[in-house]
Protein backbone atom coordinates (compact mmCIF):
# COMPACT_ATOMS: atom_id res chain seq x y z
CA UNK A 1 0.00 0.00 0.00
CA UNK A 2 1.35 3.40 -0.98
CA UNK A 3 1.25 6.30 1.42
CA UNK A 4 -0.26 9.60 0.25
CA UNK A 5 3.26 11.10 0.18
CA UNK A 6 4.54 8.22 -1.98
CA UNK A 7 1.61 8.62 -4.37
CA UNK A 8 2.30 12.36 -4.64
CA UNK A 9 5.97 11.77 -5.45
CA UNK A 10 5.06 9.08 -8.02
CA UNK A 11 2.70 11.50 -9.76
CA UNK A 12 5.45 14.11 -10.09
CA UNK A 13 8.12 11.77 -11.50
CA UNK A 14 9.10 12.46 -15.09
CA UNK A 15 11.04 10.21 -17.44
CA UNK A 16 13.96 12.20 -18.84
CA UNK A 17 16.85 11.42 -21.15
CA UNK A 18 20.31 11.85 -19.66
CA UNK A 19 23.27 12.98 -21.67
CA UNK A 20 24.97 16.18 -20.59
CA UNK A 21 24.38 16.00 -16.84
CA UNK A 22 27.47 15.36 -14.72
CA UNK A 23 27.19 13.63 -11.34
CA UNK A 24 29.90 13.69 -8.71
CA UNK A 25 31.46 10.31 -7.91
CA UNK A 26 34.55 9.49 -5.80
CA UNK A 27 36.77 9.36 -8.92
CA UNK A 28 35.58 12.78 -10.14
CA UNK A 29 32.38 12.80 -12.16
CA UNK A 30 30.26 10.52 -14.33
CA UNK A 31 28.00 11.31 -17.28
CA UNK A 32 25.40 8.52 -17.32
CA UNK A 33 23.50 7.75 -20.51
CA UNK A 34 19.95 6.55 -21.01
CA UNK A 35 16.72 7.44 -19.25
CA UNK A 36 16.01 8.19 -15.60
CA UNK A 37 13.27 9.39 -13.29
CA UNK A 38 13.44 13.04 -12.31
CA UNK A 39 11.38 14.87 -9.69
CA UNK A 40 11.06 18.66 -10.12
CA UNK A 41 12.17 19.46 -6.56
CA UNK A 42 13.98 16.35 -5.29
CA UNK A 43 16.18 15.62 -8.31
CA UNK A 44 16.99 12.30 -9.98
CA UNK A 45 15.93 9.05 -8.38
CA UNK A 46 18.76 6.72 -7.42
CA UNK A 47 19.32 3.78 -5.10
CA UNK A 48 21.50 3.54 -2.00
CA UNK A 49 23.68 0.80 -3.52
CA UNK A 50 24.89 3.23 -6.24
CA UNK A 51 25.13 6.57 -4.44
CA UNK A 52 25.51 9.77 -6.46
CA UNK A 53 24.10 8.26 -9.67
CA UNK A 54 20.55 8.22 -11.02
CA UNK A 55 18.81 4.91 -11.66
CA UNK A 56 19.15 4.03 -15.36
CA UNK A 57 17.62 0.59 -15.93
CA UNK A 58 18.90 -1.81 -18.58
CA UNK A 59 15.43 -1.78 -20.14
CA UNK A 60 15.70 1.98 -20.68
CA UNK A 61 12.63 4.11 -21.20
CA UNK A 62 10.35 1.06 -21.54
CA UNK A 63 11.37 -0.20 -18.09
CA UNK A 64 10.61 3.18 -16.53
CA UNK A 65 7.27 3.39 -18.36
CA UNK A 66 6.44 -0.08 -17.04
CA UNK A 67 7.10 1.05 -13.46
CA UNK A 68 4.79 4.03 -13.96
CA UNK A 69 2.09 1.89 -15.60
CA UNK A 70 1.98 -0.19 -12.41
CA UNK A 71 1.42 2.93 -10.30
CA UNK A 72 5.03 3.80 -9.54
CA UNK A 73 7.02 2.85 -6.47
CA UNK A 74 5.48 1.33 -3.35
CA UNK A 75 7.85 3.36 -1.15
CA UNK A 76 11.12 5.22 -1.41
CA UNK A 77 12.86 3.59 1.57
CA UNK A 78 15.86 2.34 -0.46
CA UNK A 79 16.02 5.39 -2.71
CA UNK A 80 18.12 8.52 -2.70
CA UNK A 81 17.73 11.74 -4.65
CA UNK A 82 20.73 13.01 -6.57
CA UNK A 83 21.36 16.28 -8.34
CA UNK A 84 23.85 16.97 -11.11
CA UNK A 85 26.95 19.07 -10.52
Amino acid sequence: MRSPQTEEINQQLQIVRLGEQKFRVPEGYAIPQGYAFCHPQLGYLGFKDKPNLPYTPVGGKQALESIMAEGGFLNFDNCIWVKPM
